[in-house]
């Protein structure tokens, strides 16, 4: 039989998206906070988060973005290759349109924070600096947080700001 090598299946996944949905499948109490649309793809993956027994009350819906996009296609030797169609995501406007002392407010309740290094990437300045002072505010508050030094150089505009963002 033959096999269809240039057909693709539509997933939903992400280093945090996936790190939240293990811990849930462990047993722990998870959560996902983001922006994503208000169009069916967009629902599409609140549908499956909520499957997964995430949480998704803290899930921002920016009813004028999607969520972003990406492809991998695997070489014969395994190798993977990614192809990004996110630089106009909603995603990227989580802390443009939520108020930050709401969603401090709300998270405050956790036990930790986890984000990565492609979370710092897709904010930009004033966002990365909204989001210090809420890490800041959960630190005194003596909340756990976890950062992953996941980086893809190629979503940053120098790598330059990407160990000045990081370290």
């Amino acid at each position: 039989s033959s096999t269809n090598k240039d057909q693709y299946s539509l997933g939903f996944a992400g280093d945090t998206a996936n790190t939240a949905i293990y811990l849930s499948r462990l047993g722990a109490s998870s959560s996902y906070i983001t922006s994503v649309g208000n169009d069916k793809l967009s629902k599409k993956m609140i549908s499956f988060l909520r499957k997964e027994k995430v949480k998704t009350n803290n899930i921002h819906i920016n009813k004028k973005e999607t969520v972003g996009l990406y492809l991998i296609d695997n070489n014969k030797n395994g190798e993977r290759n990614f192809f990004y169609w996110r630089s106009n995501s909603a995603a990227r406007t989580l802390l443009k349109n939520v108020n930050s002392k709401v969603l401090l407010k709300q998270i405050s309740k956790y036990d930790a924070i986890y984000f990565s290094g492609i979370t710092l990437s897709i904010y930009d300045q004033k966002s990365n600096e909204k989001f210090y002072k809420i890490l800041k505010s959960l630190k005194a508050k003596n909340i756990k947080i976890y950062f992953d030094f996941n980086v893809r150089l190629n979503n940053w505009k120098s790598k330059t700001i990407a160990l000045q963002t990081i370290i």
